[in-house]
C-alpha cells in the first residue's frame, strides 16, 4: 500500500523531469521564433556570460621562503574577483536573455525603448565596465611577506569582444526598426513629393508657376 508521502516522493522525480523537459521544448521554440539579429545577439549576450567563467586577471605574488623568493601565479575569474562591475554585467545579459526569451513567446508588455535601441545600449555599457575594470583591477592582497601585482588576462578581452558585437547588432537592429516605420513618400501626378498649402499673399515656387 502506497503511502501518500512515499507517492509524493516517488512522483518528484517525474514532475521535476517534466518540468526539465518543458523548459527545453520552450527554448527550442523561444530559440526557432526569433529572427535573425536576435539570435546573433542572444548569442553575444551568452557570449559575454560565458567569458565571465575564463580567466580575467592574473595575480602573480612573489613571497619569501626561508630567505628565498617563491613565485606563484594564480588566474582569477570574473565571479573570484566580483564587484558592481562584474554584477551589472550580469544583470544586464540576464536583462537581454529575459527580453528575447519574452518575445519570442509573444508576451504583451511595453518598455520605455525599442529593442535595437535596448540592446545597442546594454552593449555600449558593458564596454564601458569592462573597459573601467581593466583600468581598476583587484586588490593584490599581498602580506607582509609577499608582494603581489595583478593584470588582465585573455578572457576580459573575449569578453570585451563579445560586447561590442552586442552593440553592433543592437545598432542594425535600431536602423531596421526605424526603417519600418518610417512613412512612405506620397508623390503628385508629376513624380514630385507634395508642397504644403500656401498661405494667403504667399508666391508660389517657381516650379509650380508653369
Amino acid at each position: 500500500m502506497r503511502t501518500r508521502g512515499g507517492s509524493e516522493q516517488r512522483s518528484l522525480p517525474t514532475r521535476v523531469a517534466r518540468a526539465t523537459g518543458n523548459g527545453a521544448r520552450r527554448t527550442v521554440c523561444a530559440w526557432r521564433a526569433l529572427d535573425r539579429d536576435r539570435r546573433v545577439a542572444t548569442l553575444a549576450a551568452i557570449a559575454v556570460l560565458a567569458t565571465m567563467f575564463l580567466p580575467w586577471y592574473q595575480r602573480d605574488t612573489t613571497a619569501f621562503v626561508d630567505g628565498r623568493p617563491v613565485s606563484a601565479s594564480q588566474n582569477l575569474n570574473a565571479f573570484q574577483a566580483f564587484t558592481f562591475v562584474e554584477a551589472a554585467t550580469l544583470l544586464v545579459i540576464v536583462a537581454l536573455l529575459a527580453l528575447f526569451f519574452a518575445r519570442a513567446e509573444q508576451r504583451d508588455f511595453h518598455l520605455p525603448a525599442r529593442d535595437g535601441t535596448l540592446v545597442c545600449a546594454a552593449g555600449a555599457w558593458i564596454c564601458l565596465l569592462i573597459f573601467y575594470r581593466q583600468l581598476d583591477r583587484p586588490e593584490p592582497l599581498a602580506g607582509a611577506q609577499a608582494s603581489a601585482s595583478v593584470g588582465v588576462n585573455w578572457g576580459i578581452f573575449l569578453a570585451f569582444l563579445a560586447a561590442i558585437v552586442l552593440g553592433a547588432v543592437g545598432f542594425r537592429m535600431r536602423v531596421a526598426e526605424q526603417g519600418e516605420h518610417q512613412p512612405p513618400v506620397v508623390r503628385d501626378a508629376r513624380g514630385e513629393p507634395p508642397t504644403a498649402p500656401m498661405r494667403p499673399g504667399e508666391v508660389p515656387p517657381a516650379r509650380d508657376r508653369r
